[in-house]
């Protein structure tokens, strides 16, 4: 007997079961925040879609199971993050400054339905809510935790999802706290947002603090209702991520530095074998694949060629 077999065996279906049981209870008409989603120009001539992909979010409203349910490692690596995630909240409330775990919002005007890690209590700041994120893997580290030559950033689809949890809340600051699943190096980025809608993001570590105009709270608010009207109109978004670039996109994409050294040279000796694309059009991440490779010529990309 294979022990590993029979647990990487029982994570599937317990896994299937959890959505299965989801899909029964999920709260109908609203959007969760991490569902959210925008159009950011990522280089000059380059207009990526960040956050949830639309087509997974129509299916989740209509109830449609999974065609692609995650595999044994990804299961494992999930459930490795959020055991990280737990303990810091466990030492956030064992140490006195926690004030509410899974802190719960909605709005029925925007549609929208989430769930915040933490509250905790800032003796500078007062009451601010928390987010934790485990990461892993060099280049996300790099571009989050940061280097000696340059600040690290939050992930642009978190940064998203905090500016709603602002907008819902109204508590003016939200925290974005990463940690690396190896190193156990951790940064913390306080968000706040202008008037205008765009996010103010600070890194006290650093003394880096920007206000970040690539989008705006109300453009992700926009995409939303735009979703909805599709929703109700049954009619499928198109598909904005892409399994594999084309090759002139693959260069354009390396010249403006959105694709590692690694990767490039990777698919510069053997393209087929090593295809280059957005995560989220993944067999092991997205739940839809297969759905969604059927229904493929009903949708353009970001650039506007058919998909």
């Amino acid at each position: 007997m294979n022990v590993e077999d029979l647990v990487d065996a029982n994570l599937v279906e317990e896994e299937m079961k959890r959505i299965s049981e989801r899909m029964l209870t999920q709260r109908e008409g609203y959007f969760w925040p991490s569902e959210s989603s925008v159009r950011y120009e990522a280089a000059p001539g380059i207009v990526d879609a960040i956050g949830a992909c639309r087509r997974k979010v129509f299916w989740r409203w209509k109830r449609m199971p999974p065609t692609n349910p995650s595999d044994p490692r990804s299961l494992r690596t999930m459930a490795m993050g959020k055991a990280i995630e737990q303990q810091e909240l466990e030492w956030y409330f064992k140490y006195g400054f926690g004030i509410a775990r899974n802190f719960k919002f909605q709005d029925p005007k925007l549609r929208l339905s989430g769930e915040g890690d933490a509250l905790v209590f800032d003796p500078n700041a007062g009451i601010v809510g928390v987010e934790i994120k485990s990461i892993y893997g060099y280049y996300a580290e790099k571009e989050i935790l940061g280097t000696k030559g340059k600040p690290g950033f939050p992930r642009l689809d978190n940064l998203m999802q905090a500016m709603l949890y602002i907008m819902v809340t109204k508590i003016p600051q939200w925290r974005l706290v990463y940690i690396a699943r190896t190193t156990f190096e951790h940064r913390q980025f306080a968000i706040g947002m202008d008037e205008h809608g765009f996010p103010i993001v600070e890194d006290r570590d650093s003394g880096m603090s920007t206000t970040f105009k690539g989008f705006s709270v109300y453009d992700v608010l926009d995409r939303n209702e735009e979703l909805y009207g599709m929703i109700a109109r049954d009619e499928l978004p198109t598909r904005e991520y892409q399994c594999a670039y084309p090759a002139d996109e693959v260069e354009k994409r390396f010249t403006n530095g959105l694709i590692s050294k690694t990767s490039y040279g990777e698919w510069k000796k053997a393209p087929q074998a090593h295809p280059i694309g957005d995560w989220q059009c993944n067999p092991r991440y997205c739940l839809h694949y297969s759905r969604c490779q059927e229904a493929s010529g009903t949708g353009t990309d970001p650039a506007g060629n058919s998909v």
